[in-house]
């Protein structure tokens, strides 16, 4: 948890530094939700169940024209499953209902291009890449009988990094000038084999984000009125920060 506050502290100070340094084009946001999440197993037909966990992170956003814009961020982000399952005993009698679930949580960074249309409320789409960067995983099994459950943290067995792609649509809400709220639900589907003891499981988790943007990039009046043909056709770049319940 320390690693990921002091990543998002340096993210700001960046945020601030440079939007003025590009004369305060950027936008400063909050942004995130719950998410659904699993793991899909290639091997085996029995398909674990869903988890709700959440994502929480900071987010870039470069417009370089008026509907096509890039965008990055830092993301701590939950995934994982759950199985629900019969406990038996040595002579296969049932011995009352079990839950296991398996927790992974991650840092990860997307790199989204982002194309936007509409005029009062602004709908948009957006896809790319992404790499993901393990912090702790941690699996659990509840059953009935308490000294039958369990509780533990080991990544052994686990890929540190995961890849894939991610994709989502949504739309943003102006309230007055420099606010901005959004809504968004995005997918990301895992590419890269996350076990490394020859099961091939790749994550699968959708985050429904609702998102608060300040725009620092609003230009001063004065100089708008006195150039404001020139400045439109300039590009502009957001920034916001991303967060919620987990």
């Amino acid at each position: 948890m320390n690693l990921i506050l002091k990543s998002f502290t340096l993210l700001l100070v960046f945020a601030v530094n440079f939007s003025y340094a590009q004369k305060n084009r950027f936008d400063v946001g909050i942004e995130g939700g719950p998410n659904l999440s699993t793991i899909l197993n290639e091997e085996s037909t029995n398909n674990y169940q869903l988890s709700i966990l959440g994502s929480a992170g900071t987010f870039f956003q470069y417009n370089c024209k008026k509907t096509i814009s890039f965008k990055t961020g830092l993301f701590y982000q939950q995934k994982g499953y759950q199985w629900k399952q019969d406990q038996i005993d040595l002579d296969d009698s049932s011995i009352g209902k079990g839950k296991f679930t398996s927790h992974l949580d991650y840092l990860t960074l997307p790199l989204l291009t982002k194309i936007t249309f509409g005029k009062k409320i602004n709908f948009f789409v957006n896809a790319g890449p992404y790499i993901g960067f393990l912090l702790q995983k941690t699996e659990q099994l509840k059953t009935s009988n308490p000294s039958n459950s369990y509780k533990y943290q080991d990544m052994q067995g686990t890929n540190r990094f995961d890849f894939g792609l991610t994709g989502g649509l949504g739309l943003g809400i102006p309230i007055k000038e420099k606010w901005l709220i959004t809504i968004e639900a995005r997918n990301y589907s895992g590419i890269m084999n996350i076990a490394t003891n020859g099961t091939k499981l790749h994550t699968n988790t959708t985050d429904f984000n609702i998102g608060f943007a300040y725009k620092m990039g609003l230009r001063n009046p004065i100089n708008e009125t006195n150039d404001v043909s020139s400045k439109k056709d300039k590009p502009q770049i957001d920034i916001g920060i991303e967060g919620g319940p987990i």
